[in-house]
């Protein structure tokens, strides 16, 4: 009988009528609400522009001159004498005809065709959807149901009283040994992990690593066990080795004004023959041509990407400070020109050898030489406003066993005669690596991980162990110094359980206490035969 719950004293002959009143109500409400929204933006530019523009001139002259010139005299005389009268007569004739001829023709035509078809084509469309739904339930449900009980006490001399205790229900719980089965205890020492002992049993550790960013530290245990014999990884950093290759690009602008005009709105003739070199013939007689409003566009068409193209060849590239030692770098074009829009010049390895690390290459510089043609000179006294900017840049290098950039950012600086541009490229943090110190670090890490965890790691050896390999492992117990019997010969190779040494160090002794009277309890329950060997005999698990 449980606790006293309630009582009901009825005196004698006495009847009471007891109502229960059983009430229940319940509410339930639930809101559902689903929002989807979706937004899709589509917008697209098309651009198409055709520029066809034909000159054509032709210019026929022809020159006819003739010339004539006749002449003729006749001329006579006469005289006789009659006495004292002398009489003389003369006469003559003179006639000249002279006629000249001249004749010119010249013929010009010109033509020219411009067609220019520019089309642009822009569309944008926005879908925009949402949707809202909203389910909202109320419940109510309420329920009353009344019991009626009559007791009475028909004892019309005793007063009677009725109790109600709380029932319970009593268990009683047996325990008893279901199964005992014997076992054996076979000491084995557990020794410090070492690279040797790490690669036997890598395939274990493996599987069982509690820190799996370790798990490149086996491969590190196995390359330095071989001293780093069968590996491609340098000696030293990754910066100290030779630089095998090399390409990049710059983006300049060039700005080559054509030569100013004389007073007199005539061609500077010193400054246009100063150029004249360095660009094609054809191109020159069109731009010595051409009309004072068509010069501007003549020179920006035929001349000025010329003179881009000779000061791009001119550009050499030099290690650090020096302006000796040369790096083996071609520069080339490959843009379009234009005005005042950066273009972009390809940097690539002209095929010599570089010999030289990549640590020691702290800084690049770029000049444009004044060789051969004398390039700067001319420009910097016939387009003394002329200038070239280099906006920005890249240079990729690889070694043997990384690729990189040796610099890769904005530049903005002007490259002139006497100004050059100068990029440093200081080492980067993996290029400051050395591979086989970083090996090292990771085997050590990795051994103290497994030396920290022994008993862990050992256990899951044992756990994991093949059963063939175990059994070679009992069969170098005997069950006594009297019996030289192989323990592998009268036991089941079957592992059960680990108890380890250090066991008591990672509970608390009053825990172990109890652990121990376990033990002790059950033993005498267990026929047990194993015999334990001394801890000296303890074999090392390598």
């Amino acid at each position: 009988m449980g606790d006293l719950l309630y009582s009901l004293p009825l005196a004698p002959g006495e009847k009471r009528q007891i109502a229960i009143v059983d009430w229940h109500r319940r509410e339930r409400a639930a809101r559902d609400e689903t929002t989807d929204s979706a937004e899709r933006l589509t917008a697209a530019i098309e651009r198409e522009r055709d520029v066809s523009d034909i000159v054509k001139s032709i210019l026929s002259e022809d020159v006819h001159g003739e010339s004539s010139a006749t002449t003729a005299a006749i001329a006579g005389g006469a005289g006789f004498a009659a006495g004292n009268f002398v009489i003389g007569v003369s006469g003559g004739y003179s006639t000249s005809n002279s006629a000249a001829d001249n004749t010119a023709k010249r013929e010009l035509s010109a033509s020219r065709l411009q067609y220019v078809h520019d089309r642009t084509s822009q569309a944008a469309s926005a879908v925009r959807t949402q949707r809202t739904a909203v389910v909202q339930t109320v419940g109510q449900d309420e329920t009353t149901r009344v019991e009626t009980s009559v007791v009475a006490n028909h004892n019309h001399c005793h007063a009677l009283t009725i109790q109600y205790f709380e029932v319970l229900r009593h268990l009683q719980v047996k325990q008893q040994i279901a199964q005992v089965q014997e076992c054996l205890f076979i000491p084995l020492q557990m020794s410090r992990f070492d690279n040797a002992k790490v690669l036997r049993w890598r395939e274990i550790l493996e599987s069982a690593l509690r820190k799996p960013e370790l798990r490149a530290g086996f491969d590190a245990i196995e390359a330095a066990q071989n001293n780093f014999r069968d590996s491609d990884l340098p000696e030293g950093r990754y910066a100290d080795e030779n630089i095998e290759s090399l390409n990049g690009e710059l983006l300049i602008t060039f700005y080559l004004p054509r030569p100013r005009d004389a007073d007199d709105d005539k061609l500077d003739q010193a400054k246009v023959n100063s150029v004249q070199a360095y660009v094609s013939p054809q191109g020159m007689m069109i731009f010595r041509n051409a009309k004072k409003d068509e010069r501007d566009y003549v020179w920006r068409r035929d001349i000025a990407p010329r003179l881009a193209e000779k000061l791009v060849q001119n550009m050499s590239f030099y290690y650090n400070n020096s302006d000796s030692d040369r790096i083996p770098l071609d520069a080339a074009l490959v843009s379009t020109y234009s005005d005042n829009t950066p273009l972009t010049v390809r940097l690539n390895a002209t095929g010599e050898s570089i010999e030289r690390s990549r640590n020691f290459v702290q800084g690049i510089r770029i000049k444009i030489e004044n060789t051969g043609t004398q390039l700067l000179d001319t420009l910097a006294a016939a387009l003394p406003d002329s200038k070239m900017i280099v906006h920005s840049g890249r240079l990729n290098f690889s070694t043997a066993h990384i690729n990189g950039n040796l610099f890769s950012r904005v530049i903005k600086d002007d490259l002139k005669k006497d100004d050059s541009v100068f990029i440093s490229t200081p080492l980067r943090e993996n290029e400051k690596r050395n591979p086989r110190r970083q090996q090292r670090e990771l085997a050590r890490k990795l051994l103290a991980h497994l030396n920290e965890y022994m008993e862990y790691y050992h256990r899951a050896i044992w756990m994991k162990m093949d059963a063939d390999r175990r059994f070679m492992l009992l069969d170098g117990f005997t069950l006594s110094p009297e019996n030289a019997q192989s323990v592998a010969s009268v036991v089941e190779n079957r592992l059960i359980g680990r108890y380890c040494k250090f066991f008591q160090r990672r509970i608390s002794s009053k825990t172990f206490r109890v652990l121990k009277a376990i033990s002790a309890t059950l033993s005498p329950l267990c026929s047990h035969r194993s015999t334990r060997q001394k801890r000296s005999a303890a074999k090392p698990l390598n």
